[in-house]
C-alpha cells in the first residue's frame, strides 16, 4: 500500500475523532474556535485525497504540512482554553504527530523523484 491511502485513512480517523469533541464545545466557542477546527480538519482530509491523485504533488504536500501545523496550534488553544481535556488533547496530538511523520516521509519521497 502506498503512502497516500494510508495517510488518507489516518486523516479521516482524526476528523472522525475530532468532530464529537467540537460539537461539545460551549456555545460561546463552538461557532468560532470549533468551526475553525472543523474547517481545518475537513480541508486537511480533502487536500490529502487531492494529493493522492495529483501528479506533481510536492507543492500540495507542503501545503498539507502547513495546514497540519495550523491544526496543531488550534488544538493546543482548545486545550489551553479547557475546551478539550488534557487526555483528549494527548490522544489527538499523537494522531496529528503520526500524520506529520507520515507526511514528512511522503514529502521526502517526492523530493527524491526526478523532475
Amino acid at each position: 500500500m502506498s503512502t497516500g491511502p494510508q495517510i488518507v485513512t489516518r486523516v479521516y480517523d482524526l476528523v472522525v475523532h475530532l468532530l464529537p469533541y467540537v460539537s461539545q464545545f460551549p456555545r460561546s466557542h463552538r461557532c468560532s474556535i470549533g468551526t475553525r477546527v472543523e474547517q481545518l480538519a475537513g480541508a486537511l482530509l480533502e487536500e490529502t485525497i487531492t494529493a493522492c491523485y495529483t501528479k506533481d504533488r510536492l507543492h500540495q504536500l507542503r501545503q498539507l504540512n502547513i495546514r497540519l501545523e495550523h491544526l496543531r496550534y488550534w488544538l493546543r488553544m482548545c486545550k489551553d482554553l479547557k475546551l478539550i481535556s488534557l487526555q483528549r488533547y494527548e490522544v489527538t496530538s499523537r494522531q496529528v504527530n503520526d500524520i506529520g511523520v507520515q507526511l514528512g516521509g511522503w514529502i521526502k519521497q517526492q523530493q527524491g523523484k526526478p523532475a
